[in-house]
């Protein structure tokens, strides 16, 4: 997730191309924004069936999700990538807990 959030905010507003595009045929770099998306979903797949990430989570939402730490990254000062603790957050709000006691 973390590198995803670099690439999509490699530069400034990249994020926002790659989200019109994820969303729009017309766009030249539909099918490689939906490649992405699709390779995404199976990944998360693959965690949630490993019950490592919580089964309600869409393969848009955590699309979302990177949009938005990228969009956070994006726009953070030079010298401070905000997207750290945000994408941090994220994680720690998508993964299972483990029961106890």
């Amino acid at each position: 997730m973390r590198r995803a959030v670099r690439h999509f905010s490699t530069f400034r507003g990249l994020v926002g191309i790659l989200t019109r595009s994820m969303y729009d045929e017309g766009t030249p770099s539909y099918a490689a924004c939906n490649a992405m998306h699709s390779s995404g979903a199976r990944l998360l797949r693959a965690a949630q069936d490993a019950g490592q990430v919580r089964g309600d989570l869409t393969g848009d939402e955590l699309f979302d999700l990177m949009s938005g730490a990228a969009r956070v990254r994006e726009n953070s000062p030079a010298d401070r990538d905000g997207s750290a603790r945000f994408v941090l957050m994220i994680l720690e709000g998508i993964a299972t807990r483990p029961a106890t006691g």
